[in-house]
């Protein structure tokens, strides 16, 4: 797992042009849950950038990239 803030940084995009990318290749989009709402897995790209521009922090990352076989805890560990 890796958070959208920690991946944005990691490919060096803002966080949409991240988001966007990690739909790209292949990387499953997930939400934490908070106060108002329980958390879900493989959302759309769409329904994460609303939840993204309010607060990043509950948008995160998994599976591996298509391209390059990386996955989500390798890149959390080589961003922090």
């Amino acid at each position: 797992m890796i958070s959208l803030t920690h991946y944005a940084d990691l490919v060096h995009l803002d966080l949409a042009d991240a988001l966007h990318e990690a739909a790209v290749c292949g990387l499953t989009i997930n939400l934490h849950s908070d106060p108002v709402s329980p958390g879900r897995e493989d959302v759309t790209e769409d329904e994460a950038l609303v939840v993204g521009a309010e607060d990043p922090a509950l948008v995160y990352l998994t599976g591996a990239d298509e391209q390059t076989g990386e996955t989500a805890a390798a890149m959390a560990e080589r961003a922090s």
